[in-house]
């Protein structure tokens, strides 16, 4: 891999990330969670969004960022599985 492409996979990345804190923090800030103490925005999240119909939040969110990523793929719950994988 030369420099050019490990750029592109770094910028990919850090986008990635930035889009997915960015949706955590709209689902913190404007209380479309109900967040329990100790707990964190992705486990609400994905708890939230697997007991009602996830069409629901991802249109919420949506509508408000112009864009929704869905509970599993937000960047917390894709790097732990990049760590299992290791």
């Amino acid at each position: 891999m030369d420099a050019r492409e490990f750029k592109n996979y770094i910028i990919t990345f850090l986008f990635y990330r930035c889009f997915s804190e960015h949706q955590e923090e709209y689902l913190a800030t404007n209380n479309v969670l109900d967040i329990s103490e100790g707990s964190s925005v992705n486990v609400a999240y994905i708890a939230g969004a697997s007991g009602e119909d996830p069409a629901d939040y991802l249109d919420d969110i949506s509508s408000s960022l112009g864009y929704a990523i869905e509970p599993e793929d937000t960047w917390f719950p894709s790097m732990k599985e990049l760590v299992i994988l290791k």
